[in-house]
């Protein structure tokens, strides 16, 4: 069994990096609070693997207290990311990021994840050469699209006027290299 942590309230992140690729398969249990997880639970249910993005404790943040619990039952840990760790002067989030620790904590996770999933090979050769991560504990995962999901499977009229993007206010750099 596959144990997936992912929050009750699915973000952008957890929808098209946990959700979306396991939500049909058989084997896998949704946690929505992986922080209160025991060596027996994961035992008692056969868990072999736990899944994460970015940042397996977000609540407690305490992931070393989860990594022995789940080391202890036996499973491989993956934690899965799709960004970078340092974030830049400008961002968003990085004051937040500075104050929670969340750069270091990240960095650690990652590096004590038994395998690390990402989404292109930027970002893996970054995980490799700043990191000192093994190559071969690195898997490249685009985000999940599911094409028959409503959301994708429809027709749609477009007035090449009227295009917009729609985003999070954390890709604006992303749009200032786009433009």
């Amino acid at each position: 069994m596959i144990l997936v942590s992912i929050p009750e309230k699915l973000s952008g992140v957890d929808y098209h990096r946990l959700y979306i690729p396991f939500k049909n398969m058989e084997g896998v249990i949704f946690e929505h609070h992986i922080e209160g997880i025991t060596k027996k639970y994961l035992q008692d249910n056969n868990i072999t693997q736990v899944w994460f993005n970015r940042n397996i404790s977000p609540e407690f943040l305490n992931p070393d207290r989860l990594f022995r619990i789940i080391k202890s039952a036996g499973c491989k840990i993956v934690c899965d990311i799709d960004d970078y760790w340092n974030m830049p002067y400008g961002h968003v989030l990085r004051d937040v990021s500075i104050k929670m620790n969340l750069r270091n904590s990240n960095i650690s996770q990652i590096k004590h994840a038994d395998y690390v999933v990402c989404t292109h090979s930027v970002l893996a050769d970054m995980v490799i050469k700043e990191l000192g991560v093994s190559k071969h504990k690195l898997v490249i995962a685009p985000n999940a699209i599911d094409p028959n999901e409503p959301q994708y499977n429809q027709e749609f009229k477009f007035n090449l006027k009227n295009i917009f993007w729609q985003g999070s206010v954390t890709h604006h750099y992303d749009l200032k290299l786009i433009s």
